[in-house]
């Protein structure tokens, strides 16, 4: 990425590993993205991998059309593009952004106690882009909407984001100032229409690759790590 340019190398040359989100051949280099850290730690077997993704959509109680329209929740809008998603969107209804940008409420903190998965799962959309389209740079961000049972509007890696993980399906895309149209018209379909809503949310989140993919790159990092523990006893 642009911010940190001098470590693109991922200091291959000083480290014996590395982690990142990159596609990178090398074999002192892992691809192992945060999000992986964030909802699966680094030692979960395939099993366990599983079953963490097996509830990892959290219930909703309660009548899933009833939530209000949609959330945001962001320190900065680096690229212009959550400021623009939020004014479009604020034209269907009001837009919750808990956040310090563009904030207009404070019930992330006084009503769910800055728990921000309750806090998601209170609308029926979430706006999340990525802070920069770079090829394999996937962060918590459409992770934490898709736990909260909510729909993703995201932007980021191409909008192909984990294609070994992510259904597509069951996202929603910003492809650029030229989509916005039929962005805001995906949304309002959905959101008048609790039938059309409810097919949509019905879709499968996760690719029957996901558990394959997320336990090799836990394998991985587990070889890697018990060879470098060996190479110094």
């Amino acid at each position: 990425m642009r911010r940190f340019h001098e470590y693109r190398d991922h200091c291959l040359s000083d480290v014996d590993l590395s982690l990142g989100f990159d596609e990178i051949r090398h074999p002192k280099y892992i691809r192992f993205p945060i999000w992986i850290f964030y909802f699966f730690g680094g030692g979960q077997t395939q099993r366990a991998i599983q079953q963490t993704l097996d509830r990892f959509v959290l219930p909703y109680e309660g009548d899933i059309n009833a939530r209000q329209f949609c959330s945001m929740v962001c320190s900065h809008d680096k690229n212009g593009i959550r400021g623009r998603l939020f004014e479009q969107l604020s034209s269907i209804d009001w837009v919750a952004s808990s956040g310090s940008y563009l904030n207009n409420t404070d019930i992330l903190k006084t009503q769910y106690n800055d728990d921000k998965t309750r806090f998601l799962q209170a609308f029926q959309f979430n706006i999340c882009p990525e802070n920069t389209n770079y090829p394999g740079y996937v962060t918590e961000k459409i992770f934490q909407a898709i736990q909260a049972n909510t729909i993703p509007i995201y932007w980021g890696s191409g909008n192909h984001p984990e294609p070994e993980v992510l259904n597509p399906d069951a996202i929603l895309f910003y492809k650029g100032r030229n989509s916005m149209e039929a962005l805001c018209q995906q949304v309002v379909e959905l959101y008048r229409s609790p039938r059309k809503y409810e097919e949509f949310m019905a879709q499968p989140k996760f690719k029957t690759t996901a558990v394959e993919y997320i336990a090799h790159r836990m394998d991985l990092l587990r070889q890697k790590i018990d060879q470098l523990y060996k190479n110094i006893t």
